[in-house]
């Protein structure tokens, strides 16, 4: 059993063979393209023999990672392989800095509420979740092992390096610069990155941190992008293939700090 991200291929064979996958109930609909183009890094898909045999579609906003749709090929049920999905998008979910997970279902599902309670997921009725008349079952569980989570990270620069850090990690790698609070007095140029942010400080006894660095995840598509962008303003980029369920490089800031840039 091979494990790895849904593909096109994967999602047109999910539209032709729904049956193979959801008997007849026609959820085609709820099977928006958006989730196999964008959100394709954060979902699982199983294939047996080069045959797609289960997948699970989600997302990470914020702080929880939301699944939006699990399937598995009729002749596959009851070996565990639901349970396998939802383990592995617990992991991708904590990587990516989730502390809960999340779900929802019909409360006439009693399949998928029996599931979601054997997953130790809380399970509360909402009102009018999907409108007036709507209820929904909504399934809540914190992620196994979340760290507390990661606010910010400071990267040191040398004294009237707050220029550099604005056209560095602002411009080339695309960073929105956020204000720097009053109460800091020390020169530097604060940005936002993702739910946190990168703060650069300035320091007189500053020294490169060739080894230590941090770490930003981009989009995969802004990541070839931003390697040219980095080519094009003369910095070295220095591509790493030893992780397979990432694309990474590394890079220099103006001041010799190593940066890696990653995106799964």
């Amino acid at each position: 059993m091979n494990v790895g991200r849904p593909t096109p291929a994967d999602y047109a064979t999910i539209l032709e063979e729904h049956e193979e996958f959801w008997g007849a109930r026609d959820l085609r609909p709820a099977h928006h393209p958006v989730l196999v183009h964008e959100f394709a890094d954060t979902s699982v898909a199983l294939h047996d023999d080069g045959q797609l045999v289960g997948y699970l579609f989600g997302f990470v906003a914020g702080t929880v990672g939301y699944v939006h749709l699990v399937g598995v090929r009729g002749e596959q049920r009851r070996q565990g392989l639901a349970t396998r999905l939802w383990q592995e998008f617990e992991a991708l979910a904590r990587e990516r800095g989730a502390t809960s997970l999340k779900a929802i279902t019909t409360p006439t599902n009693e399949m998928s509420i029996g599931f979601h309670t054997a997953l130790g997921m809380a399970a509360e009725r909402v009102a009018d979740y999907a409108g007036p008349g709507h209820d929904r079952i909504v399934f809540t569980r914190a992620v196994e092992g979340a760290a507390a989570g990661l606010d910010h990270v400071l990267v040191a620069a040398p004294e009237g390096g707050a220029g550099d850090a604005r056209r560095f990690y602002g411009q080339v790698i695309g960073l929105p610069e956020i204000p720097k609070p009053e109460g800091i007095e020390r020169a530097g140029a604060w940005f936002a990155l993702g739910d946190g942010q990168l703060h650069v400080l300035e320091y007189e006894d500053f020294a490169a941190a060739t080894r230590a660095h941090p770490a930003l995840r981009v989009d995969p598509g802004q990541l070839d992008a931003i390697a040219g962008r980095l080519v094009e303003s003369g910095s070295e980029v220095r591509w790493d293939d030893r992780l397979g369920d990432r694309r990474r490089f590394y890079t220099d800031d103006p001041w010799g700090n190593r940066v890696e840039i990653l995106a799964y």
